[in-house]
């Protein structure tokens, strides 16, 4: 779609819109030229040969720039460090299956390069903001600290998504509480279970990820942006910990729809129990008096009051059979 460029000099003034001979120069001028940072949002094929012809990119960063990456990592290439980042699709969040977003980031002596094909990145976005409000406080500190900006709003992003998750798993709990759990809900506590799954499949490579910029020397990076990657390392573990609490909430309730389901199927077969006793006597009665012998073996099969006498004893043993599953309190 398009190529954006934001160079600020060494005198502190932006430009915009350079073109490549021009981003070849600022590259080879090295830190004292100023910080550039380049931001590739799907770009063409022409575009994307300035991944080569600019950044000199190792052809598996290109490739990996070019081709969906289903887990995120860091490489060093000792002239650029280059990061994979895996953001959940805000507008798939709730659905059948939550997609991710790719952003790859590199980061060179001077400048800093994001490639992304996904659709709009919000992390990206206020970046943009921020710099267009204030460029030296988003260039001006290198390109160390734009690249840590890129990533501690692409972590942050998880916040708001993990908030849409716990109301939606609350609200299904509230109604599993009430003891009216449907097919409906239980269909979103599922879609809930994949979405959580799905993000702790992303979130815990970026926590090990980001613990390796850490604990392994990365000259680019620099003692000074540490500190700030410790925070990101901060945040990852939150997030990790909130999402161990919903697949624990999720786990909870669908326990609680089981056993709902099992006390409905109960409470039905009781029903049913109690309605096979009740008929036990009359039909008892029912089959002895019914059988086909003679006259003779049978009693009050001539007494006027025979009929009436048999169905008073069967009233009386069904009443007697309710009095005693009253009194055990089964029904």
């Amino acid at each position: 779609m398009a190529v954006h460029s934001y160079y600020l000099d060494s005198d502190r003034r932006l430009a915009t819109g350079l073109d490549a001979e021009r981003m070849c120069e600022v590259i080879t001028g090295g830190p004292s030229a100023g910080t550039l940072w380049v931001d590739f949002d799907n770009p063409t094929a022409e575009e994307i040969d300035l991944l080569d012809e600019v950044f000199a990119l190792h052809p598996l960063t290109i490739e990996d720039c070019t081709n969906f990456n289903k887990y995120p990592k860091v490489e060093d290439f000792g002239r650029y460090l280059f990061m994979v980042l895996l953001a959940p699709n805000p507008a798939t969040l709730l659905s059948d299956e939550l997609a991710a977003v790719e952003l790859d980031v590199c980061m060179g002596a001077n400048w800093v390069m994001t490639y992304h094909t996904g659709g709009e990145l919000a992390c990206v976005t206020r970046a943009v903001g921020a710099l267009r409000r204030n460029s030296a406080n988003v260039l001006g500190k290198g390109p160390a600290f734009l690249y840590h900006r890129l990533i501690d709003g692409l972590v942050d992003d998880y916040f708001p998504l993990l908030d849409v998750l716990d109301r939606e798993t609350e609200a299904v709990e509230d109604s599993f509480m009430g003891g009216h759990p449907t097919h409906e809900s239980f269909a979103r506590i599922m879609a809930l279970k994949r979405n959580v799954l799905h993000l702790r499949r992303i979130v815990l490579p970026h926590r090990e990820m980001i613990g390796r910029v850490l604990h392994e020397d990365y000259p680019l990076l620099g003692e000074g942006v540490l500190a700030y990657f410790r925070d990101v390392a901060d945040h990852l573990a939150r997030i990790a910990d909130q999402i161990e609490l919903n697949r624990e909430t999720i786990y909870e309730a669908t326990q609680m729809y089981n056993s709902v389901l099992v006390q409905r199927t109960n409470d039905v077969m009781r029903a049913f129990t109690v309605v096979a006793a009740l008929m036990m006597f009359p039909t008892a009665v029912a089959s002895i008096w019914g059988m086909n012998f003679s006259e003779k073996f049978i009693p009050l099969y001539h007494n006027p009051a025979g009929f009436y006498l048999v169905v008073g004893g069967m009233v009386l043993l069904t009443a007697g059979l309710i009095w005693y599953f009253r009194r055990r309190k089964w029904v």
